[in-house]
């Protein structure tokens, strides 16, 4: 297993903990049984840590198991193979490049 997808997983596991506590006690004090909030709730400073740790939670759970783009590698590819397009032109005859393009498409 690699290192990326072990620090996900704990991640996951250990903030997941911590966040659904958090959760849980900010819901009680501040929710639970109150129909609105009130504007002096909004300078406490449970909101604050409750997004700054839901943001570390939601950070984890987008870690990749690679830690680069697909749209980002198939950019560099795209940039690598366009200066030998022109080449493919003179060393292959118009109509077998269609028909190659056909067969991968479709």
């Amino acid at each position: 297993m690699s290192k990326l997808l072990q620090s996900k997983l704990s991640g996951i596991l250990e903030y997941g903990v911590i966040t659904s506590r958090q959760a849980s006690a900010f819901y009680n004090k501040w929710i639970k049984g109150r129909k609105a909030i009130p504007e002096e709730y909004l300078d406490s400073p449970d909101f604050s840590s409750h997004t700054d740790l839901n943001t570390i939670f939601d950070i984890i759970q987008k870690m990749r198991f690679i830690p680069v783009e697909f749209r980002k590698i198939l950019a560099m590819v795209l940039i690598i193979a366009a200066p030998f397009l022109p080449l493919a032109f003179l060393a292959f005859p118009l109509s077998e490049i269609v028909e190659f393009i056909f067969k991968i498409f479709l």
